[in-house]
């Protein structure tokens, strides 16, 4: 009986946070939605939704890739150099998004009027804004927030490849290009989809970043949700953070699985 009622609150303290955390808020969004949403919201959701997936997906390959590249080269080549590397790659989950895309703007902007000045003299015509004023401006920010994800991951997926397997394919003849590309990467394939999956539900997410980098042409559900709450507007904001929660959820369940196929099923 005991053990009966210890399960029974075990189970309603990890529900608790489920509940206040996801359902209800959930559940008030869905009501919200059915009876104030933002009628624009419904003209504009394949828009924000669009803007928000494709700019998730560029972002979930590129810091995936570079992130790769950083733990491979850190297995590859193990010395103080390349363990500064990881600890520099690690450090922008840290920070607060706004500083980092403040740290972006000043990095970039110098960089950019000095082009700017230089096409100026070669031709009257100048592109104007090509790096602040772009998508460019947002996946150098996404990159510096979330790399620490993908460095993290995937060196502990490295860590579970044995260096005899390196051995192996050096003594075959292979370099360290396309020992990464033949053994390496089949190997980690499953450890590369979740680091992808996971910078791009954090993208989906992400505001402070996409706030003050994005073009002024371009809006993400994030961007959306927060204007209209900022204006008080939280009914009509609700629409959006539905549609975010469930783009979010999307790769979540996909996580899910891939971890319970990978769960070793115990054998009595």
């Amino acid at each position: 009986m005991l053990i009966c009622i210890s399960k029974c609150v075990c189970f309603s303290l990890c529900l608790l946070p489920i509940l206040f955390g996801f359902l209800i808020p959930a559940a008030t969004f869905l009501v919200m939605t059915a009876k104030h949403g933002d009628a624009r919201a419904y003209e504009l959701l394949w828009e924000l939704g669009t803007n928000t997936v494709i700019l998730g997906s560029i972002a979930a390959i590129s810091v995936t890739c570079l992130g790769l590249v950083i733990a491979y080269v850190s297995r590859m080549f193990p010395g103080r150099m390349t363990r500064w590397c990881e600890l520099v790659a690690g450090l922008g989950y840290a920070f607060p998004g706004a500083v980092i895309a403040i740290g972006v703007l000043v990095f970039l902007l110098p960089i950019e009027d000095h082009i700017l000045n230089i096409l100026e003299r070669m031709s009257e015509n100048t592109p104007g804004l090509f790096l602040t004023g772009t998508i460019a401006a947002i996946l150098v920010g996404y990159h510096t927030r979330f790399l620490s994800i993908t460095v993290g991951l995937l060196a502990a997926g490295l860590k579970q490849i044995q260096p005899s397997i390196d051995q192996a394919s050096r003594t075959l003849g292979a370099n360290a290009s396309s020992n990464l590309i033949r053994v390496h990467i089949p190997m980690l394939r499953t450890t590369i989809i979740l680091a992808m999956l996971f910078v791009f539900v954090e993208v989906v997410k992400e505001l402070p970043v996409t706030l003050i980098l994005a073009p002024f042409n371009f809006q993400t559900l994030a961007v959306r949700v927060h204007q209209l709450a900022s204006d008080e507007r939280l009914a009509e904001a609700s629409t959006c953070a539905l549609a975010m929660i469930v783009i979010g959820l999307l790769p979540v369940f996909f996580m899910t699985s891939i971890v319970e196929r990978l769960r070793p099923t115990s054998h009595e």
